[in-house]
């Protein structure tokens, strides 16, 4: 690959990035790592200005890792009152395990399916140093519903919503490995705040990281890696801000992650070797890919979506494709992958780093966008 087009990405490590780099890095899915993304449960919620969905989670239904319909389990975690994400599990034949400290009323049985309990998750079983709620980590929380739900039983979706308890919660159950152990799909919402300092955010990619890597970045010499594969990352409409270290650039502080243990085989307890996202693109081709080559923020470039999962939900009648926005998710990947590479005729385009340098294979089509009434004066010649 031309140095040109070296970048960070997931690869970097979390230490190392700037503010830039880490803002892309949460944004960024191997979409294709889940061909089959559904949506489960939503309200619609006007508030702040934005009227938009709220409560769901993306699930894979690819037959490899999809929750069995029937008979399937699900742990989530953060309830205030919402039922919708549950009960569409509910609805899909699994038991649902929800648990919620601050609602001020004690475990019961919401339906036959739904079983409510009135505990926070967190890295320490402890008391909440301020409000007394009861606080478990998921190895003890597991052991305590073992006789309910069996002691060996994956949980087909863990789903979080803890406000910034997610953070002490996800290195515990690396550390004890029962992430790669008991879960199949993980959704978390991850939260920062405005102000945050750069250490902070990448204190916090780094658990991200150790979460999506066969061996943890920071300690390379531990087995305490979740093996996971994200192939959704959705903003929270609502937490959108002025961030300090992109100096004053609003960007979200609170994103919607959905990720894959991949490299589970349903049909026995036996691992196998995940798909390394710098190598998806060798597989047997299954979607049109298309690169966005510059300016991934613009309005224009964001309005649509990135990921295969956004054609879905737009209800395209041809949805087996997916979207990359920037070719720095993908630092290995061949450019004669892309079947489509599309070029934002702006001022930025221009700059001598933005330029690129390959010319087009025979089966790729090159498409230049421009939102100018004016016509584009110029193309590099190689094109």
């Amino acid at each position: 690959m031309d140095p040109k087009l070296s970048h960070s990405g997931p690869h970097k490590a979390a230490e190392t990035m700037s503010a830039e780099e880490i803002l892309r890095y949460l944004h960024w899915t191997n979409s294709t790592s889940c061909l089959f993304a559904v949506d489960f449960g939503y309200w619609v919620w006007n508030g702040g200005g934005v009227a938009a969905p709220d409560g769901h989670k993306a699930i894979c239904l690819d037959q490899s890792i999809s929750p069995v319909y029937g008979n399937c389990l699900v742990y989530s975690f953060g309830i205030n009152n919402q039922w919708t994400f549950d009960d569409a599990m509910a609805q899909f034949g699994c038991q649902v395990y929800s648990f919620d400290p601050s609602m001020g009323v004690g475990d019961y049985d919401r339906s036959k399916q739904i079983h409510f309990y009135s505990l926070g998750l967190s890295g320490r079983d402890e008391a909440h140093p301020t409000t007394k709620w009861k606080m478990k980590t998921a190895s003890s929380i597991y052991q305590m519903l073992a006789p309910r739900h069996g002691a060996s039983t994956l949980i087909d979706v863990l789903k979080m919503d803890i406000e910034f308890y997610e953070w002490d919660a996800i290195p515990q159950m690396l550390r004890s490995g029962f992430l790669a152990d008991k879960v199949k799909q993980l959704a978390v919402e991850i939260h920062f705040n405005a102000n945050d300092t750069l250490e902070t955010f990448q204190s916090r990619a780094q658990i991200l990281q150790d979460l999506e890597t066969s061996e943890t970045l920071s300690h390379p010499d531990k087995a305490d890696a979740g093996r996971f594969v994200r192939f959704s990352s959705r903003p929270n409409p609502w937490l959108k801000r002025p961030i300090s270290i992109l100096g004053g650039e609003e960007d979200y502080i609170g994103l919607e992650l959905t990720c894959n243990g991949k490299w589970r085989d349903d049909s026995s307890s036996e691992r196998v070797s995940p798909i390394n996202v710098s190598d998806y693109w060798r597989l047997p081709p299954k979607i049109k890919s298309i690169l966005f080559w510059n300016a991934p923020r613009r309005a224009e470039m964001t309005i649509f979506g990135t990921g295969h999962d956004t054609f879905v939900q737009h209800g395209c009648p041809v949805s087996d494709c997916e979207i990359v926005n920037s070719p720095h998710q993908y630092p290995d990947r061949p450019l004669d992958s892309y079947d489509a590479i599309v070029f934002n005729f702006n001022d930025e385009f221009w700059l001598p780093n933005k330029m690129p340098i390959f010319n087009r294979r025979p089966h790729q089509r090159f498409i230049f966008f421009h939102t100018g009434t004016t016509a584009v004066s110029q193309t590099p010649e190689h094109f």
